[in-house]
Order: structure tokens, then C-alpha cells, then sequence
């Protein structure tokens, strides 16, 4: 600010001399010559500071100090007025030490008679009035200090930082603010000539890419013709190895270990099933028979079915099919070229008797939550495999949450719901329940339960027995009123298959609308009662539901495939839309909390947006029964109500674990065009997976796990690759 202040003196000296105002130029130059501010320039005010401490001139000291407090100090902030004082004070100790070290007593009477009004009111001063009458005040405890040297550098310093830092903190007139202004323009013309640069270098990059791309389309269009003429070659040999014997036989396995070399589109399994007759004998010419150690992980074929020798295999090298009809495990997907992850360990939790039906990682990640078909409960540690608390319930445990806020540590407290209308608070430390309630007896199912985590609140989705017949896969039906009818815990695997599950809530066929009645509440842990009782229109059940950040909001999903949110604090429901055909079975909050992300019966995965709730921002094109994992497996009952986590994701919704017939898939999201990129498989089970959790980024480390109906659950620690 001091050069910028002699430039702007220049350029008024040069203003007033092109005016005429010699007078006003006179007086300038006068006033710039008495500056009391030296010019704004923080070496100049020190130095008259010192000298005036130098030549014992208080008079001028003082004179000169008022006028910067009056100035400038009175603008300042409390923290450097305070630092202002005691500078002051300093600044009175040197002056005294300095007159009395060079024996000018008249000057430290009059110190004392100016000022001791002021001082002698203030302890810190007391033995100060003493100092003309010491003898070797240098060697006095008191007054040693400012004798030293060093104490004399130090203060110089501080006078130094104290106005330097005074100076930038004033406020600018206007002409003071033209370097500044000079700077920024600097700046950004410096900005500017780099992004020209980057621009010029990203230009070459691109056409360097695409001069790229054009030299391997005409090496594909070289390949493809290739090897066109190959499978007419291919044709011809293999009609002339009917007859030809060993010789021709060795001809046509020459040919296909070429074209397997020159080869480049993905392999893909289609089952026999799949194909026609008529396909599956014009498809012979394009198929390969490989050995069954050579297909992906979980692929799975038959040989004899497809009129092909036990142990082979039918690969053929299209692309997966886009077409409504495919079973494959992963359709309608984009594969990337290179996965952002890689698996640093896998291990498996083995202490479950029972198909898995929820595993949830605790709030800090020491913890998993599971349970299973069979009513048992495990509470365990992920990275040792260690049981902490095993449980079994005679009734139906449906719903589960971990405790965020309130009793007692987070990692031991979970909300528990049951098939008869109970709820409870478990200990998983001491394995026992702190306390327990009942709900409505007309809705005697808890669907769902969701903590807060900003208070001691949680939310439970409580449901009746619809009024319809249920129905099992098998075509058998069985009757229920508002009594939960008897299931089995669990069937024989060798025993014929028979999911029970009630019928869904919207007939379309019929076009009937008989919706399973439900109850929505939120609780209290502290005061263990009933906080209110959120209002549901009509009074239908809900599957599933998430809070926000700070649980004023609740976002829920219903039997009859609605969405709705909730604002918790009023008590009242803001918004709600039709997302799904059929039954909502998982809903989530996004990590930015502006839209949310649900899995429906109709297989539909979809991002909506909570601003405009009638809004569908993305529908993600998910592979066949992701929302019905359990479909199809014929190895025991697993219930379709009440569905654990189907589908969870990393820390910034950039990457989403999914459940399938098979195992969990890992995919990479674009929301722009509803894409789904696969990026890895957690396999290594034996059966469907049937609920997934992911715990948040630590850093580029994140573990994930996968429960299955073969008892087991995945622990899958993943590290990430990519920047």
C-alpha cells in the first residue's frame, strides 16, 4: 500500500501542476513534508518512534501516538486494539529504561508527572514508580528483563508485524485501489494465456484421439471382413469333414483357433433354453466348445440339454442380448475397460444355520448386524469374523436398525422388529433387551425400522394381514384374516419349493386396489413412548424408509408402489407420487439428499428427484431379478416380505453394490442416461444373494458385504483404484 500511495501523490502533484493549482501543489508539498503518517510507510513509523524514545522526547512520542489511535486504531478489531494497548505500555517501559540508562532524570520526572495519574491506578505499574530510586535496576527482577537486548529486538519486531498487519487491514479509498485492481487484471490476463495453452494442447490431444480411433475402425473393418471370409471358409471345411475324417477335422480346429486369436468382442453365455432348434443348428457354425473352467464367474450351463457331450459348454461372441426375455445375470449394461477397484481380501462369515436375510454394517463400521430365515441373530466383527453376540427368537424377525444417538454407544444398541407386533431395544454387548413394546394389535408386522441419526428418535413401519388369499409360487393358496398365518421357519431343501408371500396390493389385471393397511410412527428411545404418528393416505404399509441428515425428513415406500416424504418435525406427509408397478421394497436418501434412489417389485431401479417429486431424474437399466434375487432358486422357503438392503452404495452414489440370483454386482452409475457400468462381481457364494451393505470410504479403503441364502455372508474389502 506505501508504493501505491507514493504513485497516487504523483499522479495528484502531476494533475494539479496540468490544472494550474500551483497554490493547492504548494500547500500539498508543505503537508507532505509535516506527513504525520510518514507516508504510510511502516519502516518510517517505527524508525520516529524509536527516535523519539532515542532523544527522550516524550512530548513527541506521546503527540504521535495519540494521533495513530485516533487514526488509525480506532478502526481496528478488539483483538488488535488490545494488542495496541499493550504495545503501549511496552513502549513506556523503554522509554523510561532508556532515559534513566543514559541519566536524564528530568525526563523520567517528567514521564511520571504526565502520566502518573494514568499509571499509578494500574498493578503491573507499581513498582515502576520506583525505578529512579533503585540502585542496579538492571539487576531488579522487575526491570532486568527490559534491559536485555533480545527483549529490545523482540519489540522492535512486534512494532513491526503490529502496523504491518494495521496497514493491510485499513480500509482503501478509492484511488489506493488502482493496484489492487492492477493485480487482479495481471492475474487473470496470466490465467487466460494458461487456458489458451491448455486449450491449444487438449486440441492436439483430440485430434490425436481421433486420428486413433479412425486407424482401429479400419483395422475392425480389416478384422470383421476377415473374418467373414474365415466362416465361409469355416462352413465349407466343416461340410467337407463329414466325410473327410481326422484330416478335416484338424482343418476346422486350425480355423477357430485363428479366429479366437483375432477375436476382440466379449464372451457371453446363452443357455440352451434360450435358444430354438431352428437357432441353436444355425448358431453351430458361430458357437465354440470350451471346457467349463474357461466361463466367467457364475456362469452356468448345461451340456446334455443342449445336445451338446457332458461337460461342454455353448459360448457364442455377441454381445449380451437387450432384449426383455434374457436371464442372464447382467443385462442392458455397459462394461468398463479397466475396474476403479480391486479386491485386497475376501473372507466369509459362516456362523448362521439359515439363509440370510439382513446384514447391516453399525454406524462406525466395527460392527455387523445379521440375521437369518431361522429368527437368529448375530452381531459380529468384520475384520476378524469374531461373534460378539449371538440371539435366536421364537417370533419372526423382520426389520432391524443400529442405534445412532442417544443410549448408552451406538456400536451395542439396535432396534429390532418382530412378526408379532413387538419391538425392541438390543444390547448386543450383553445380548439381552433393555426394553420392549408392542404395537397396534391390527398391525402386528414391523416391516421396517429406521434410527435417526441426529437424535433419539426412530420410525416404525408396522403392517396388518392383507384380507386377500395369499398365494405361493407353487399355485397353492392359503386363507388369512388379520391372524399371521403359520409358515415354516424353514423347508427342506429337497422339498418342493413354496414362497409364501401375501398377494400384491394392486391387482392390474383386475384393476382392484385392496392395499395392505399399515401404521407409521416415530418413537422416542429416552422416554420409550410413541412421538406421533405420521399420516398415511390411504393407511397402507410401508416396505421401507430412510431419514435425512438431520431426520427432518422421511422418505418412505409403500406397498402400493408410492413414494412418500415426510416432514417428520410437523408431522405431516409434503409430497408423494406413483414410482413403481407393484410394491416399493428399498428407498434411499442420495448423499446430497436432493433426490432418492427405490428398487420396486417391478424391477424398476429409478432416481427421483425431492424437489420436483413427480420428476424421474434416471431409471438405471438393472440387470433381471435384482429386486427378486430368491426367484427361480428352488433350495428352501425364503420369505419376500420385509427385504433387507437390496442394493447400497460408496460414499458419493458414484458407485452401487446390487443383489442377484448369482452374486453381488458392483456397478459404476451415470445418471444422465440411466446407465449402469459393471465394474466387478463379489462372487465366491453358492447361492442367491439376497441383501448387501457397503461401508463408507476410509480414504481410498472400503469393505463391503453380501449375505446369501446359503447361510454365508461376504466380506469383501475393496481398495480404490482410481483418483
Amino acid at each position: 500500500m506505501a508504493a501505491a500511495v507514493g504513485a497516487v501523490d504523483e499522479i495528484i502533484r502531476e494533475y494539479l501542476l496540468y490544472r494550474g493549482f500551483v497554490q493547492t501543489l504548494k500547500t500539498l508539498e508543505q503537508e507532505k513534508k509535516d506527513d504525520k503518517e510518514k507516508g504510510l510507510r511502516v519502516n518510517r513509523i517505527v524508525d520516529y518512534i524509536l527516535s523519539c524514545i532515542n532523544k527522550s522526547d516524550f512530548g513527541a512520542l506521546q503527540a504521535f501516538w495519540n494521533h495513530l489511535s485516533k487514526k488509525f486504531f480506532s478502526r481496528l478489531n478488539q483483538d488488535l486494539v488490545n494488542n495496541a494497548h499493550k504495545l503501549e505500555s511496552m513502549l513506556l517501559r523503554l522509554f523510561l529504561i532508556n532515559a534513566h540508562r543514559n541519566g536524564k532524570n528530568e525526563e523520567v520526572r517528567m514521564f511520571f508527572e504526565r502520566i502518573s495519574g494514568v499509571l499509578q491506578d494500574r498493578r503491573d505499574w507499581k513498582e515502576w514508580f520506583a525505578l529512579p530510586f533503585t540502585r542496579n535496576p538492571e539487576q531488579h527482577p522487575t526491570f532486568k528483563m527490559y534491559y536485555s537486548k533480545e527483549w529490545y529486538d523482540a519489540f522492535v519486531v512486534s512494532l513491526y508485524n503490529f502496523f504491518s498487519i494495521m496497514m493491510a487491514g485499513l480500509p482503501l479509498p478509492t484511488l489506493l485501489q488502482f493496484e489492487t485492481e492492477h493485480h487482479k487484471i495481471q492475474t487473470l490476463v496470466t490465467e487466460k494465456n494458461l487456458l489458451h495453452r491448455q486449450l491449444a494442447t487438449t486440441k492436439d490431444a483430440l485430434m490425436e484421439a481421433e486420428a486413433t480411433v479412425q486407424r482401429l475402425e479400419a483395422r475392425l473393418a480389416q478384422n470383421v471382413a476377415a473374418m467373414s471370409a474365415e466362416n465361409k471358409i469355416t462352413k465349407s471345411t466343416t461340410s467337407k469333414s463329414a466325410v473327410g475324417g481326422v484330416e478335416g477335422a484338424a482343418k476346422i480346429s486350425q480355423l477357430q483357433r485363428r479366429r479366437e486369436q483375432k477375436a476382440k468382442s466379449p464372451m457371453s453365455y446363452v443357455s440352451p433354453e434360450e435358444l430354438s432348434t431352428d437357432q441353436r443348428r444355425d448358431s453351430t457354425d458361430d458357437t465354440k466348445v470350451v471346457s467349463p473352467s474357461l466361463l466367467p464367474n457364475g456362469s452356468t450351463a448345461t451340456g446334455n440339454a443342449a445336445g451338446l457331450p457332458t461337460g461342454a459348454y455353448t459360448i457364442t461372441s455377441s454381445t449380451v442380448s437387450n432384449s426383455d426375455t434374457d436371464t442372464g445375470p447382467i443385462r442392458k449394461v455397459k462394461s468398463t475397460e479397466s475396474s476403479p477397484f480391486l479386491i485386497i481380501d475376501e473372507q466369509s462369515y459362516k456362523d448362521h444355520t439359515a439363509p440370510i436375510s439382513h446384514c447391516r454394517f453399525s454406524p462406525n463400521g466395527v460392527h455387523v448386524a445379521s440375521v437369518d430365515v431361522d429368527n437368529g441373530l448375530r452381531v459380529w466383527m468384520p475384520n476378524k469374523l469374531e461373534t460378539k453376540s449371538s440371539s435366536k427368537y421364537k417370533m419372526d424377525l423382520l426389520s432391524l436398525d443400529w442405534v445412532h444417538h442417544g443410549l448408552g454407544a451406538s456400536d451395542d444398541l439396535l432396534i429390532l422388529g418382530f412378526g408379532k407386533g413387538q419391538v425392541k431395544l438390543f444390547n448386543a454387548s450383553k445380548s439381552d433387551s433393555r426394553w420392549e413394546f408392542a404395537v397396534d394389535r391390527n398391525y402386528p408386522r414391523i416391516l421396517s425400522v429406521a434410527c435417526s441419526s441426529s437424535s433419539p428418535t426412530f420410525a416404525v413401519s408396522a403392517a396388518g394381514w392383507h384380507s386377500q388369499n395369499l398365494t405361493g409360487t407353487s399355485g397353492s393358496k392359503v386363507t388369512a384374516g388379520l391372524t399371521a398365518p403359520s409358515l415354516p421357519s424353514q423347508m427342506n431343501k429337497s422339498s418342493e419349493l413354496m414362497v409364501m408371500s401375501y398377494k400384491s396390493p394392486l391387482s392390474y389385471d383386475t384393476g382392484l386396489f385392496d392395499p395392505t393397511p399399515g401404521e407409521l410412527s416415530i418413537w422416542d428411545i429416552n422416554q420409550q413412548k410413541i412421538q406421533t404418528v405420521l399420516p398415511l393416505t390411504p393407511a397402507i404399509a410401508v416396505n421401507c424408509m430412510s431419514f435425512n441428515h438431520n431426520s427432518n425428513l422421511l422418505v418412505t415406500g409403500g406397498v402400493d408402489g408410492m413414494i412418500r416424504l415426510f416432514d417428520v418435525v410437523q408431522g405431516e406427509c409434503l409430497c408423494g407420487w406413483t414410482a413403481h408397478h407393484g410394491e416399493v421394497l428399498n428407498v434411499q436418501f442420495s448423499s446430497d439428499e436432493t433426490s432418492v434412489y427405490s428398487l420396486g417389485q417391478d424391477n424398476n431401479f429409478c432416481q427421483w428427484s425431492t424437489l420436483r417429486s413427480t420428476e424421474k431424474i434416471a431409471q438405471f437399466d438393472i440387470h433381471q431379478n435384482a429386486s427378486s434375487p430368491t426367484s427361480g432358486w428352488d433350495g428352501g422357503y425364503f420369505p419376500t416380505t420385509a427385504p433387507g438392503s437390496l442394493f447400497a452404495f460408496e460414499s458419493d452414489d458414484k458407485y452401487v453394490l446390487t443383489c442377484s440370483p448369482s452374486e453381488g454386482i458392483l456397478y459404476q452409475m451415470n445418471s444422465t442416461d440411466g446407465s449402469l457400468s459393471y465394474v466387478l462381481s463379489l462372487s465366491d457364494q453358492s447361492g442367491p444373494v439376497t441383501c448387501v451393505d457397503w461401508l463408507p470410504d476410509r480414504r481410498s479403503y472400503s469393505t463391503c458385504i453380501t449375505g446369501s441364502v446359503d447361510s454365508t455372508i461376504r466380506v469383501v474389502n475393496l481398495l480404490k483404484t482410481e483418483i
